[in-house]
């Protein structure tokens, strides 16, 4: 029986994903993106929620950026695909620790290091080149954005962003729904949900809305 990888959405993240993907993992691929009016994308054949796949041997991965998009479609498609599985991805050049753990449908993209003990939720992006060093605690839905740099014993809440080359020094914990602003250093915990952090060291800029773009 062959086994299916389905990717959910054919944009930016869908390429990186790709990229990721070790050739022998998955006998067929394929993108799911109703906003994709070809027949074929990046040389794969795309599909529509509609069509039928043995969930005892097609694994999804959701291939959005935006955290709060991501975690609906997860539901979405718990909803639809009872028993449903998502798969785990690793970049062959990434390097996560024996005594590390990652939750299903976590992407962790080329060049990135995960550190001993630490715990990665469920549909995490850890994007190219991060570090996540000992005892960090990633929860569902938060992304890690290029090149960003996160202590030990440091806690990101749900649907979190560290952006861009931003550090999180350590034994720091921040809440669910921040964004931490592209080169950003956070040296205190953040403790209110849903707001926007910047600068060197980070400062509060203002509130932000559940459904508001930042990528």
């Amino acid at each position: 029986m062959k086994k299916s990888l389905i990717i959910v959405g054919g944009g930016g993240q869908c390429k990186v994903i790709l990229d990721c993907l070790v050739p022998e993992s998955y006998d067929e691929v394929f993108i799911e993106d109703p906003y994709v009016k070809s027949s074929t994308l990046y040389g794969l054949t795309v599909i529509q929620a509609k069509d039928n796949f043995d969930c005892q041997n097609t694994e999804y991965v959701v291939a959005i950026g935006d955290n709060f998009l991501r975690s609906q479609i997860v539901t979405r498609l718990r909803a639809q695909l009872p028993g449903v599985k998502f798969a785990t991805i690793i970049h062959p050049n990434a390097y996560v620790a024996e005594t590390a753990s990652l939750g299903s449908g976590t992407v962790v993209c080329a060049g990135s290091i995960i550190g001993a003990y630490a715990k990665v939720g469920h549909h995490v992006i850890i994007n190219t080149s991060c570090s996540v060093d000992h005892d960090t605690r990633l929860e569902n839905y938060c992304s890690i954005g290029p090149n960003a740099t996160l202590g030990g014993n440091v806690s990101i809440g749900e649907r979190s962003v560290v952006a861009i080359s931003a550090t999180i020094s350590h034994g720091i914990s921040v809440t669910d729904s921040v964004i931490i602003g592209a080169c950003s250093l956070v040296l205190s915990d953040i403790n209110e949900n849903l707001s926007i952090w910047m600068g060197v060291p980070a400062l509060r800029k203002r509130k932000r809305r559940i459904d508001e773009t930042y990528l």
